[in-house]
């Protein structure tokens, strides 16, 4: 038997997300199309570029509405498609009308675009002057994974994630050694520090040691302090999207599992006043870059003072 799934893809986080996320394995046939693709033939009546204004809808038509045939037309006039464009906001046309993406309205990070922040190269750490300093960020787990993120900081302050572990049921054991054989697993120095959830400062209940310092009992320069969420995710949107210039956090396309949870990390949609995300699983990756970024842009700094 067969089943067929007629939606719009609205959110990254719904079943539809994960629907077509599965047709990349071939398990699946996706067929895509938008409103553009179902407009009927466009008469005379429509003109594409006019001296006084271009017609609503030539961004995404193109003309190629009038070169269509009456059997191959759509069904849906343009002039509904031209209001419809004109009571929706750009977020929404894309999003409901062209499929072009998912609705970013729930997102805890609608900054992040993977057009913009994917990329298929980082900075070479064999490079001469230019060579990258390297730090890590990780957030630990057992049975939820455990997110280890490797990233290249560049001379001009451009953070490149350059790889991903992401685990679960694993020892810290075997965590601390991806760590530490990562110049011969991933040809990737070993970090000079890791940032790491301050809750791995809390002891184990049978061993009696924390996992930061079983880590740096292994050798590992670790950083951990408590910083708020808020504080941390607003570190964050200011590498992914700054006031002004370009972008200064790029994503390795490896990194499948921070991407897709960048994209997917969402508020409650159920109740709009909330301002902690929903922890289902796509959290644990963007806590692990949300303490590297926090450590790297967010230092410690001490004071001097004293009593009279």
């Amino acid at each position: 038997g067969a089943v067929e799934c007629l939606s719009t893809m609205h959110r990254p986080h719904g079943l539809m997300f994960q629907l077509v996320k599965d047709c990349t394995s071939g398990h699946r046939r996706l067929f895509k199309w938008g409103l553009v693709d179902v407009l009927e033939r466009c008469g005379p009546e429509y003109t594409c570029r006019a001296p006084d204004a271009d017609c609503p809808l030539l961004p995404e038509c193109d003309g190629r509405a009038k070169q269509r045939s009456e059997p191959d037309a759509g069904h849906i006039p343009i002039a509904d498609a031209i209001t419809m464009k004109s009571r929706v906001s750009q977020a929404a046309w894309e999003s409901e009308m062209l499929c072009r993406r998912p609705s970013r309205g729930h997102a805890v990070l609608p900054e992040f675009d993977p057009a913009i922040h994917v990329c298929h190269a980082v900075p070479s750490e064999h490079q001469d002057a230019a060579s990258p300093t390297w730090y890590a960020g990780i957030d630990f787990g057992f049975r939820a994974p455990t997110v280890i993120l490797w990233a290249a900081l560049d001379a001009d302050d451009n953070l490149w994630i350059a790889d991903e572990h992401a685990r679960a049921e694993m020892l810290l054991s075997d965590h601390i050694r991806e760590l530490t054989d990562s110049p011969q697993r991933r040809s990737i120095p070993i970090p000079i520090w890791i940032a790491a959830d301050p809750a791995g400062h809390q002891r184990h209940e049978q061993t009696g040691v924390s996992n930061i310092e079983t880590m740096k009992q292994a050798g590992l320069h670790v950083q951990a302090r408590p910083f708020p969420l808020g504080e941390g995710l607003m570190a964050l949107r200011a590498r992914l999207k700054p006031a002004s210039g370009p972008p200064r956090l790029r994503i390795h396309a490896r990194c499948t599992t921070l991407i897709e949870s960048l994209e997917r990390y969402h508020y409650p949609e159920d109740n709009p006043e909330s301002m902690v995300p929903v922890k289902d699983g796509h959290d644990h990756a963007v806590d692990a870059l949300r303490y590297l970024v926090t450590a790297l842009d967010k230092p410690f700094t001490s004071t001097n003072s004293g009593y009279r």
